[in-house]
């Protein structure tokens, strides 16, 4: 509740204390970013949204809840260099991690860098094992590639989707 008035106060450097001793008090960072995520989400001021996790990520470097939300944030409101800068960090804590991919893919496409997302979508099919987990990577590669005029290998991933299917049943 503090961090929630200290925002709507405009007393942002107290607001990251609070944040801060939340994340010492609460050892899971998912909830406390998923939390705080929404509150930021109501600023609708990329500004102090930005200063705010930047601060965060400068007292914890290695946490991916924040590089991924940062990430998040950046993306929403097109900042193209702090999105990649931030999601390729996320990803480093977690290169299998299907959120973090498919943000990281939905910058290229925001950027026009098709190449880049197919790349994207290759690199993370090519590390994900073949359950229901990927398959919204693989459905996404899909739509790509069907975009991009690549039927054959579009019918091959729908082959790949249809027998991962027949086994997990």
């Amino acid at each position: 509740i503090r961090v929630v008035v200290l925002l709507k106060i405009e007393k942002d450097k107290l607001a990251i204390e609070s944040i801060s001793q939340l994340f010492q008090l609460i050892d899971n960072n998912k909830e406390t970013m998923s939390r705080l995520g929404v509150l930021l989400s109501s600023l609708n001021d990329y500004s102090r949204i930005k200063s705010i996790l930047t601060e965060l990520h400068s007292d914890y470097p290695n946490d991916y809840y924040i590089a991924l939300y940062t990430a998040k944030f950046a993306l929403k409101f097109d900042d193209y260099p702090q999105t990649e800068k931030y999601i390729n960090q996320a990803l480093s804590v977690k290169p299998n991690d299907e959120t973090s991919i498919l943000i990281k893919a939905t910058l290229y496409k925001k950027m026009g860098l098709s190449d880049k997302e197919l790349q994207v979508y290759e690199e993370g099919i090519s590390h994900i094992d073949n359950t229901d987990k990927g398959s919204l990577i693989r459905l996404e590669y899909i739509k790509l590639l069907l975009e991009t005029n690549q039927r054959q290998k579009a019918i091959e991933q729908l082959k790949t989707i249809v027998d991962m299917n027949k086994t997990n049943s």
